[in-house]
């Protein structure tokens, strides 16, 4: 991440402002060490969960993040194209395959049956920028695509629309792309988890605090579903605390199971654009 302090002169005085990513989690503590000369808060995310709103706006501090270029965003492929490489690695059971070839010295074709995506059930919760993208790429592979009621307002012709609990229901692949706030957190219940067919996958790039990971992860060991991928956790991004693995997922070491380190938007072409972006908007607002 980046993370520096910025000062520039204007008009014969400086000008402060935080210049950060995910990374830090900026509560009351640590940003009361910096007022009162801070005036800028700059973050080249669309999610604001380490940072406190509410306190940044008591201390009158201007933010800037990504969400608010709308058109901007629209650009920046990254995340879309993270899920569907997690998508096409479950549909395909690589990851225990590898291991097992690597590590195991294997060569057992027929320990690991694989799934077309054609004619497959893409259901979509959340059809922003990035849950767009993901219909899109769906379409091209000939799935059938389906998402919540709510989004019926999108311009994409080609997507049905049914009610969260038949989404679930019919759901050949899960994926989530919703932003995380407090009507949204456990939006997924763990009775609602039990609907998914035991051939189905689920995959979670959006935020963690959506569903319960640990009710996933059982289903997988359980295999009530065919294979579980999550780019994001629990608490991960508000960075308070930092997420301690431990020994968490050795158990899962052979199960088609698919975790990243919130890496769905960090591409180095995104994190140049992006920065660049709000760096540019900033020094012309200046």
């Amino acid at each position: 991440f980046i993370e520096f302090l910025v000062k520039i002169k204007k008009k014969n005085r400086k000008i402060f402002c935080i210049f950060s990513s995910l990374g830090l989690n900026y509560d009351k503590k640590v940003l009361n060490l910096m007022e009162p000369n801070l005036e800028v808060f700059i973050t080249p995310t669309t999610g604001l969960d380490h940072i406190n709103l509410h306190y940044l706006k008591k201390i009158n501090v201007k933010l800037m993040y990504l969400s608010q270029y709308p058109n901007f965003l629209n650009t920046i492929t990254s995340t879309a194209e993270h899920t569907w490489s997690i998508i096409m690695a479950l549909m395909r059971n690589i990851t225990p395959a590898n291991n097992d070839v690597i590590n195991n010295n294997n060569w057992k074709r027929e320990n690991f049956k694989c799934k077309d995506l054609k004619n497959k059930n893409l259901c979509i919760v959340g059809l922003g920028r990035i849950g767009k993208s993901v219909a899109k790429y769906g379409k091209f592979f000939g799935m059938n695509i389906y998402a919540t009621e709510k989004n019926k307002k999108n311009n994409l012709k080609f997507i049905k629309y049914l009610s969260l609990n038949n989404l679930i229901k019919k759901a050949d692949i899960l994926t989530l792309h919703i932003q995380f706030n407090k009507k949204n957190k456990n939006i997924i219940k763990n009775y609602q988890l039990d609907m998914l067919k035991k051939d189905s996958i689920l995959v979670n790039t959006s935020r963690g605090n959506l569903f319960s990971e640990n009710k996933a992860l059982q289903l997988l060991n359980k295999k009530k579903i065919f294979g579980l991928g999550l780019d994001v956790m629990e608490n991960d991004s508000s960075w308070s605390p930092k997420i301690k693995l431990k020994n968490k997922f050795g158990k899962y070491r052979n199960k088609n199971l698919i975790i990243t380190p919130h890496i769905g938007g960090n591409t180095i072409e995104a994190r140049r654009k992006t920065s660049n972006f709000l760096l540019e908007k900033f020094l012309k607002k200046i």
